[in-house]
């Protein structure tokens, strides 16, 4: 190879076109591999186009970030709102007179979410039946409670 010898320019020259070409070839291939890529994930699109497609996908989660928002208020509504529902109840039976057979008196204690809410008791006799309804505040009562009352208030709050 006397011709590059005489003339390192020529040499200098060859040697970065084949410098050129090993790059060239690495950017090919890598830029196959990126259009690999952006194929699969435009297949199944209408849009063929990856940037307008990721605009399209960006616009609809906003929107279901939007909706999620908007529902995490509702159900914060309803959760309170739930609260001043009755959620829990506590029934007692019981024999409140001796000389009658059977449990046929009861007493109900029914509570929101607050601890608030009545207590009814039935007193069943021989000459009736009396019914009593007596409210809750906070698991308390203004009224004196009978010791089912308490007991039914008791079996409210632990369920």
């Amino acid at each position: 190879m006397p011709l590059l010898s005489d003339n390192p320019y020529l040499a200098a020259s060859l040697a970065l076109n084949l410098l050129n070409i090993v790059l060239l070839t690495v950017v090919f291939w890598r830029f196959r591999s990126y259009q690999k890529r952006q194929n699969e994930l435009v297949q199944g699109e209408e849009i063929p186009d990856l940037a307008e497609i990721v605009l399209k996908h960006k616009k609809t989660l906003a929107t279901h970030n939007k909706n999620l928002k908007e529902l995490g208020k509702i159900l914060e509504e309803l959760v309170e709102n739930n609260r001043l529902n009755i959620q829990r109840a506590g029934v007692v039976r019981f024999n409140p007179f001796a000389e009658t057979g059977g449990n046929m008196s009861f007493a109900i204690a029914l509570l929101d979410g607050k601890n608030n809410g009545i207590v009814i008791s039935s007193l069943h006799g021989r000459e009736g039946t009396r019914v009593y309804a007596k409210s809750v505040a906070g698991g308390k009562s203004q009224s004196r409670l009978t010791e089912e009352e308490e007991q039914a208030i008791r079996q409210a709050n632990n369920l």
